[in-house]
C-alpha cells in the first residue's frame, strides 16, 4: 500500500495538473486497486474541468 506522504505527493501532482499526469509510471510500483483509485479519480477531475 501506498504510504501516506507518498500518497499526498500523487494526489497533489495529479489535482495540479490532471491533464499532464500520467499514470503509467506507478503501474510497477503500486498496487492495482490504488492504479484503479488514480485513474478514477483523474477521469473525474478532467470531467470536472471541462
Amino acid at each position: 500500500m501506498i504510504q501516506l506522504n507518498c500518497f499526498e505527493a500523487i494526489i497533489n501532482d495529479l489535482l495540479d495538473s490532471p491533464d499532464n499526469f500520467s499514470i503509467s509510471e506507478f503501474y510497477s510500483e503500486y498496487s492495482n486497486q490504488e492504479i484503479v483509485f488514480l485513474e478514477s479519480l483523474k477521469k473525474k477531475l478532467l470531467a470536472v474541468k471541462s
